[in-house]
């Protein structure tokens, strides 16, 4: 069970928490996250319901630099099915299908390949990995994964693909990742 009170006396802003956009007022949202997992199959889902107050603000950025910042005006849904995942297990190979909020990158807001700042990024995937085999105790994670289509704002599809390789030995994480976009034009 998860719930969440915010408070914006300012300009409405996308919060950094699961992608929870917050108008000007207050908001409560509410969830309650299932899963289930066993040998081959993994499953979860976060229904969650959001009742919020909208007070009346002024779009500052509208004509400025910042206007595609994570202040923009947007619209938000009273009840959402979030952190919903299926994953088929098989060894060290896992295929499925998922959205929840991806965080790829060495740190945080610019360095960020993928952020959690946003709602979940649902695709298909395909996994491998192995804790400690690759060489002298070296691990490995490897994820390709794509989008479904996704709309810009001019109502035009575009893909979401992605290749990450992340090495592990002990307590460290190295990773490498190639992000690429197809679509969205005409």
């Amino acid at each position: 069970f998860k719930q969440l009170f915010t408070l914006n006396d300012g300009i409405p802003n996308l919060e950094n928490r699961n992608g929870i956009y917050a108008p000007k007022g207050n908001l409560v949202s509410t969830s309650l996250l299932f899963g289930f997992k066993s040998k081959y199959l993994r499953f979860s889902a976060e229904p969650t319901i959001i009742k919020f107050d909208n007070y009346e603000s002024e779009n500052i950025y509208e004509n400025s630099v910042f206007k595609y910042s994570n202040s923009a005006y947007s619209t938000l849904n009273e009840v959402m099915l979030k952190n919903s995942e299926i994953h088929l297990l098989y060894k060290e190979i896992i295929i499925g299908y998922e959205n929840v909020p991806q965080w790829w990158g060495p740190g945080i807001h610019n360095s960020l390949m993928l952020s959690n700042n946003a709602d979940g990024l649902p695709n298909y995937f395909i996994k491998v990995k192995d804790k400690e085999s690759f060489f002298n105790g070296i691990g490995y994670e490897i994820k390709l994964f794509s989008t479904n289509s996704i709309k810009n704002e001019f109502g035009n599809d575009y893909y979401i693909s992605a290749l990450q390789a992340i090495f592990i030995y002990k307590n460290l994480e190295l990773g490498i990742a190639r992000l690429s976009y197809s679509g969205g034009y005409d």
